[in-house]
């Protein structure tokens, strides 16, 4: 059984990958289990196996503690803790060879607050790995791309559990952008010749600086293109995420 935690920025295409990877797993043969850990989201592309939902309501938590949306859910995620234990018997009831957990939209809340480290931990003490997905939008560019890329370390090293980096929703931008970006994860070079292509002065210095920060801790390989809608790439993302787990 293995616990593989869904993890990007909003809109970034979590709940999407989540839905096509469980059917993937399904029609494979596999058993999988899915978790939605949002207590704010409204709709889902999939019926969730366990639903933090169904223990936390978002709208009542900031009526009574009189909370606007963002502090409501900060408050939400912290009494997701609370629940860890029953969500975890539900998770794993009948012994699922893997549970996809959907974690919140905004992920700075879940991912920068003491609460989420602290969830992952209960909820999965072995078997278990991020997947972090690079929003192609914001990857576009070289020093959006840089930043994504920090952002993926600063998960990696927050939660210290094996990471696979995923390019989400490749449906959603050309061909081209898909090549230069994977591109830019395999020739340092190139990254760092369009940085000083598209920003000069202190940008450009920063931006060069990180890149070069960045390629000493090896973070600029492995990305894996996906489209969940055309169910792109599923196929090399689950045999990635099935090495890491039989390897734990």
């Amino acid at each position: 059984m293995g616990y593989i935690f869904i993890v990007g920025t909003a809109g970034s295409g979590k709940s999407t990958l989540t839905d096509a990877l469980a059917d993937y797993i399904a029609a494979n043969g596999l058993t999988c289990h899915t978790m939605n850990l949002d207590p704010g989201v409204r709709w889902l592309p999939y019926y969730p196996d366990v639903d933090v939902r169904e223990y936390v309501n978002y709208e009542d938590v900031m009526t009574k503690l009189n909370l606007g949306p963002n502090g409501g859910l900060i408050a939400c995620t912290d009494m997701i803790a609370e629940w860890t234990t029953r969500l975890k018997e539900e998770a794993e009831e009948g012994s699922p060879d893997y549970i996809l957990v959907d974690t919140p939209g905004q992920m700075e809340i879940f991912a920068f607050r003491s609460a989420g480290p602290h969830i992952i931990r209960s909820l999965a003490d072995h078997k278990s790995m991020i997947l972090y997905l690079f929003d192609p939008f914001l990857s576009k560019t070289s020093t959006g791309f840089v930043s994504v890329l920090l952002l993926s370390v600063s998960i990696q090293y927050r939660f210290f559990l094996p990471q696979l980096n995923v390019l989400s929703k490749t449906d959603m931008v050309s061909r081209e952008d898909v090549e230069r970006i994977l591109g830019w994860t395999q020739n340092y070079d190139m990254l760092l010749d369009a940085i000083e292509k598209e920003a000069g002065g202190t940008v450009g210095e920063i931006n060069t600086a990180l890149c070069h920060l960045l390629g000493t801790m090896s973070t600029l390989s492995g990305l894996i293109p996906t489209s969940a809608v055309k169910a792109d790439g599923l196929d090399l993302l689950y045999t990635e995420i099935d090495r890491i787990l039989q390897e734990l």
